[in-house]
């Protein structure tokens, strides 16, 4: 199983294109699926998939709900600006 993770701003371009909404996940039961991807495609999404919301307490991005990529079994990660920091300032 392959699993495809994008930016709310991409997201609603996939939207006009009408998908089938029940194809749509709510984020925990994409967490539920994650272990079972053999590959998860995270484009551009870098707060929204960072371990640091679960691990460091001190991070700014602490306590937000992220989809847990890290627990798939190989993540590619399509980042369009590396040296920049994320919506949150994390580097």
């Amino acid at each position: 199983p392959a699993m495809v993770l994008v930016e709310e701003q991409i997201f609603v371009i996939f939207y006009k294109q009408s998908p089938a909404y029940e194809m749509v996940l709510e984020m925990e039961e994409v967490n539920e699926l994650v272990p079972e991807a053999d590959v998860v495609l995270v484009i551009g999404a870098s707060d929204t998939v960072n371990s640091d919301a679960e691990d460091d307490p001190t991070s700014a991005i602490a306590g937000m709900p992220v989809v847990q990529v890290w627990k798939a079994a190989n993540v590619v990660v399509l980042k369009r600006s590396m040296g920049s920091a994320s919506y949150a300032g994390i580097d």
